[in-house]
């Protein structure tokens, strides 16, 4: 393995001229950005760990002492981690000759969501999450997290590692042999982009110097890596040669000599946490894309609410004759799956190529699959009615006919209102009959 990595890399530097290398490679405009991004990654996880620890009751600062020595929290990249580029674009780019690189992108379909963000409706091989993303691919490697390899700052090798991204560079093209690569294969760089023939990565990874919340910077203690090379004696048998490394985080910073970063934007390690619901049924899909569509954006403990009303409406009062969790959805008045709005769409046309990278969606799957199989309890008093104030408003207004500002179960002396906690700033009111 790490002989046709050095061979690799010594092919793909002999096709670039001395003079291809971007001016300021090592400037400190480079170190800043790269600090940047890596400051940038590690507040995102204090974050996501005060989430979880705080509501706990434990000591943050002694959790993060461990944060990196350990991989507690799953942020050591894997085999199949995801990365993205800071200069990764879809846009047309213009050469030095003055030619217009357009990409060939096929037919496409997007729709606005309510906040604002733009998403692909028919995801497929020429959508833009797949042109402007890849994965990691350290299989040979020594160390494993289960049946999957650790990456280490050596895992850089273009082609072996890391794919070059479907996409353009916002970089300029300057290099004479840049341009000629481009030029020879004009048509490959139309259908997928110029960033294969500029790809130029550093010969490691950066990781971040460690801290804490009472300490300034620390040595760093990075998870050490054992890589496994086998080299062929003169008799014809192998030795194994064992060399440590660092392992490398969702913190760890890839420079590419053009200019880009390589970010990881997922570890690859929910790959594996996951695998208790990689393999759901249809029946499944429909519920968890249902209540998607009805609270996407909400709390975990709106999911968990839908999710259970969902359960506790299955042969019972109004729905006697509903026999399944299915028929629920399809036929008491579920308005994401009646309508298919926009998260609806999203979380269908994601279920059709689930490859893990929807940490939204996957997280929806952990927490309400335990529901649905009925190995949770209700969280909800047997709650079976809900609805969405501002929603409800809003349609009202809208179309006065047909939608009453608050729904008459809301008004009923019949049932009664339940408060569940975590749930406080959603937009949802829940109900249960009163018996």
């Amino acid at each position: 393995m790490q002989e046709s990595k050095e061979k690799i890399k010594r092919e793909h530097n002999q096709n670039r001229n001395v003079q291809d290398e971007p001016n300021g490679t090592c400037s400190s405009r480079i170190l800043d950005r790269t600090g940047e991004e890596m400051n940038r990654a590690m507040e995102i996880h204090k974050e996501e760990l005060m989430e979880v620890y705080e509501e706990a009751g434990e000591d943050l600062s002694a959790v993060w002492d461990e944060y990196n020595q350990y991989d507690t929290f799953h942020e050591y990249l894997i085999d199949g981690a995801m990365l993205t580029c800071t200069q990764a674009t879809l846009e047309p780019v213009t050469l030095t000759d003055g030619t217009i690189m357009e990409l060939n992108q096929g037919a496409c379909e997007y729709t606005k969501l309510p906040n604002g963000r733009v998403i692909e409706i028919n995801k497929g091989l020429q959508s833009e999450y797949e042109r402007l993303h890849t994965r990691l691919n350290v299989s040979e490697n020594g160390l494993y997290l289960g049946k999957t390899p650790y990456a280490t700052v050596k895992d850089t090798v273009r082609d072996v590692n890391i794919l070059p991204f479907r996409c353009n560079c916002q970089q300029k093209v300057t290099g004479i042999s840049e341009m000629t690569m481009i030029q020879e294969n004009m048509e490959d760089c139309k259908e997928n982009g110029i960033c294969k023939y500029l790809m130029w990565l550093n010969e490691e990874w950066d990781n971040m110097p460690l801290s804490n919340s009472e300490h300034s910077v620390i040595e760093p203690s990075y998870l050490s890596i054992s890589d496994i090379t086998w080299i062929k004696k003169e008799d014809g048998t192998k030795e194994p040669i064992v060399s440590n490394s660092e392992g490398i985080t969702r913190t760890s910073v890839l420079f590419c000599k053009r200019g880009g970063l390589i970010i990881p934007l997922t570890s690859g390690q929910g790959r594996l946490i996951l695998d208790d619901y990689s393999d759901l049924s249809d029946d499944e899909i429909l519920l968890v894309t249902t209540i998607y569509g009805e609270a996407d954006a909400c709390s975990e403990n709106s999911w968990r609410a839908i999710a259970n009303i969902i359960m506790n409406r299955v042969g019972v009062r109004e729905w006697s004759q509903y026999k399944t969790p299915v028929e629920i959805v399809k036929y008491t008045g579920f308005d994401a799956y009646k309508d298919r709005n926009v998260p609806y769409l999203e979380a269908e046309a994601y279920f059709k190529n689930r490859d893990y990278s929807n940490e939204n969606i996957e997280r929806m799957i952990q927490v309400i699959m335990p529901i649905l199989r009925g190995e949770e309890d209700d969280i909800t008093q047997n709650a079976v009615l809900y609805y969405s104030p501002e929603t409800q408003a809003a349609m009202h207004k809208k179309e006065p006919q047909k939608y009453k500002e608050v729904p008459d179960f809301a008004l009923s002396s019949s049932v009664e209102e339940v408060k569940i906690t975590g749930t406080e700033n959603d937009d949802f009111r829940f109900f249960k009959y009163i018996d």
